[in-house]
């Protein structure tokens, strides 16, 4: 358990490493703990002096706000962009199959993208916070295994979809977030994805989705420190 606690910062680790320690020590945590602990690891990382959330934002909220609606929008245009080089590959007649690995490796890239804005959004979600946070963190974790070679790279572009359906659908259930519903249905649209033919551009509804996410998040951050709307 002492690599779980290492993930996070020296100063986080100086300040609560041994109480930590002690907890799961007396109650071991589960799978699903494991990738909450991962994805708090992450976040202490992003946000490594950010005080408990109060009524009105701490300085530099909104600043962050917009990069993580920005990262969110790059995530989904490389999903978008790694559809069309997928179906723009050309075909190795040799091997009978395209040469797509230009588009899989942007496949990853923007999973990896996405999952890292997910986590860091995750955090000012009025509702349900905590499990969104723990779908993002399967997220990440699967588009590490994406960029892995077969059959661990299969097993992490269907984690990442489920995981981001999950997220999506969390997403809905916060106020004034429907837009996670279209995420959640981008991510079933692209499990039918085929890297051989036109099917390679159904990565487009999901990056459509992310980026339709990402603005609206940029769009919601307020010029001056106003009361907390979410992410």
């Amino acid at each position: 358990m002492s690599r779980l606690i290492r993930l996070y910062p020296p100063a986080w680790r100086d300040q609560y490493g041994d109480e930590f320690a002690d907890l799961i020590a007396e109650r071991p945590p589960s799978l699903v703990e494991r990738l909450d602990i991962v994805r708090g690891a992450l976040d202490a990382w992003l946000h490594p002096q950010v005080a408990q959330r109060t009524a009105r934002q701490a300085p530099g909220t909104s600043h962050r706000g917009r990069l993580v609606g920005a990262a969110t929008i790059v995530g989904g245009g490389l999903w978008i962009a790694a559809g069309v080089a997928m179906f723009m590959a050309p075909m190795n007649w040799d091997l009978g199959y395209k040469e797509s690995q230009v588009g899989v490796f942007m496949v990853a890239a923007a999973m990896a993208v996405t999952a890292i804005a997910a986590i860091a959004g995750s955090r000012s979600l009025p509702v349900n916070s905590r499990y969104a946070g723990i779908a993002a963190a399967a997220m990440l974790l699967g588009a590490a295994l994406t960029a892995m070679p077969w059959p661990m790279l299969i097993m992490g572009f269907f984690g990442y979809i489920l995981a981001a359906a999950a997220y999506g659908a969390i997403l809905a259930l916060s106020p004034g977030r429907m837009l996670g519903g279209l995420l959640a249905i981008g991510a079933l649209i692209v499990t039918s994805m085929n890297t051989e033919d036109e099917r390679a551009l159904l990565t487009i509804p999901i990056g459509l989705a992310w980026m339709a996410v990402g603005a609206v998040a940029v769009w919601r951050v307020p010029a001056r420190p106003e009361p907390l709307a979410g992410y």
